[in-house]
């Protein structure tokens, strides 16, 4: 199947299916990193766009010196949506280890919110006074089902290679440092100077409990985000998938 779309149409696959009647299953999105023989799984609000700025830096580096470190992000999606290809998962060369991050679900999801908030004119069902309780209430459900921001992350590691390992976002710093070595930067990280726990009242955490049920269970995720066990296998969540 050849799809000639570029990569902003590709993260909005949602509503693409939906129009093309495709199925999302077939369609699988990753980052080769060719100067590392690394391709990076997407799992939204996990580290995805540090590891295009590391593409971005090390494969394109004349346009990388121009980007106004102002609007380093926007630059940054703008040219990898233009100049990026979507390739088939089974055209990721032999060599190349694959990886894919994983996060608490209770931090991602305030994550995503916090990345809504800041920009609700392109978010229809936001409003910049929108309150986390009022979001988790009445909008999370809906945007679990329909926006890669708030899909369970069973979504991505069901079409993952059997191969591939898992890192904890937790520790994205340390497992960066060893894959890449100080070559890339924490970029875009909305609860860097907030406590997600701060967000949250028994009603809410209640409600991400229920709809977050694998991300916690198999992923071995706590709302307190402690003594949190070894990731099992891409191998061994695919059968419980």
């Amino acid at each position: 199947m050849n799809f000639s779309m570029n990569i902003h149409t590709i993260i909005y696959i949602d509503t693409y299916v939906k129009r093309k009647s495709q199925k999302i299953d077939k369609i699988f999105m990753y980052v080769p990193l060719h100067k590392f023989k690394i391709a990076m799984f997407f799992i939204p609000r996990a580290g995805l766009t540090s590891v295009i700025d590391l593409k971005v830096k090390t494969e394109y580096p004349s346009f990388y010196s121009t980007i106004n470190p102002e609007k380093h992000i926007r630059e940054l999606w703008l040219f990898f949506d233009k100049n990026y290809k979507i390739f088939n998962t089974n055209d990721i060369p032999s060599d190349y280890k694959k990886i894919a991050f994983v996060r608490n679900p209770f931090i991602r999801v305030v994550s995503s919110y916090l990345l809504f908030l800041k920009h609700p004119d392109k978010q229809h069902h936001m409003k910049d006074n929108t309150s986390f309780y009022s979001f988790t209430k009445n909008k999370l459900r809906f945007l679990r089902r329909t926006n890669k921001h708030f899909k369970s992350m069973i979504k991505f590691v069901k079409n993952m290679k059997e191969d591939t390992t898992l890192y904890r976002f937790e520790n994205y710093p340390e497992h960066t440092k060893n894959l890449f070595g100080d070559k890339i930067l924490n970029l875009n990280n909305s609860t860097k100077n907030v406590n997600y726990k701060d967000f949250y009242i028994e009603e809410t955490e209640k409600i991400i409990e229920i709809l977050y049920p694998w991300d916690i269970g198999e992923l071995g995720y706590n709302f307190e985000n402690n003594n949190l066990p070894p990731l099992p296998s891409v191998k061994e969540l695919k059968k419980k998938c």
